[in-house]
């Protein structure tokens, strides 16, 4: 890999973002991306994340699949992410609406703050595998 970046996690959205100066759109780029974590335990973990970044598309349309109001008696979207995967789209778009609190049967939390984000965060729809590349 030619870049190397490091960036703070947002506690909150559990993000991180970063800029890749002098970033090359024609071409297709694999990426990596790292992180540590301690565990219940206090033990730290490092997990990773890979996957393409594909070039530009600008000598054909974009292909976008549009995310939207999943909800949990489709859980876990296994139909959804095959057909993701077959479709292979340049972008996933998630308009909003697409998560439900109680999706997957998991209890509605509202508090303490960090408990309650993590709840939210858990029930996305790319906890079914789909992934980047």
């Amino acid at each position: 890999m030619d870049y190397c970046r490091s960036g703070k996690i947002d506690p909150d959205s559990r993000t991180a973002t970063f800029r890749v100066e002098g970033w090359d759109s024609s071409q297709e780029k694999e990426y990596r991306v790292l992180y540590s974590s301690k565990n219940v335990f206090g033990e730290n973990r490092i997990f990773e994340y890979s996957g393409m970044i594909r070039q530009e598309p600008l000598d054909r349309q974009l292909n976008m699949a549009a995310m939207t109001c999943q909800y949990h008696t489709g859980f876990p979207y296994t139909p959804v992410v095959r057909n993701l995967k077959l479709k292979n789209p340049d972008l996933l778009y998630f308009s909003g609406d697409q998560i439900y609190e109680q999706n997957g049967g998991y209890p509605i939390k509202r508090e303490p703050e960090d408990v309650a984000i993590l709840n939210y965060l858990g029930n996305g729809i790319c906890s079914d595998g789909l992934s980047a590349t």
